[in-house]
């Protein structure tokens, strides 16, 4: 089993994602934290529910939800799913995509706003890493 060794929270505006990065530095959140913060609730984000809305939005996003998930125990001591944080991108991707395609099913309209701030908020984090980079400072990590 991976081990935590970094766990925390990220913020999007005023949202909170948990996020664990491993052992072997790879980063990501706890899956079903990441369906509820999307919008659904946390038991959807074990199957069903939350399974059929990523394969509707993002193929690659449903592949990280169900073949690269990794179980790992978080410092409470409890075992949860681990995703690698590149799904959260397609995710939101898909989400924003489909909304002006106008394919985006209704029932799942309410995925559209927090996606637009998670969008705003990378944004923003990769527009001051960049800033601090070109002026030679560190800016603090998103994780």
């Amino acid at each position: 089993m991976n081990k935590v060794a970094y766990y925390g929270v990220v913020k999007f505006g005023n949202m909170h994602l948990e996020a664990a990065v491993l052992d072997d530095g790879r980063r990501g959140f706890v899956r079903t934290k990441l369906a509820a913060t999307i919008g659904f609730s946390e038991r959807s984000g074990r199957g069903g529910r939350f399974r059929r809305f990523l394969e509707e939005i993002s193929l690659n996003a449903l592949e990280l939800y169900e073949n690269k998930a990794v179980r790992v125990v978080i410092p409470n001591g409890q075992e949860v799913m681990w995703v690698d944080c590149s799904i959260l991108l397609e995710i939101v991707n898909g989400v924003i995509n489909a909304a002006l395609k106008g394919t985006l099913h209704p029932r799942m309209k309410h995925a559209i706003e927090p996606c637009r701030i998670i969008q705003s908020e990378m944004v923003r984090a990769a527009f001051k890493m960049g800033v601090a980079n070109r002026l030679g400072s560190s800016p603090p990590s998103p994780y």
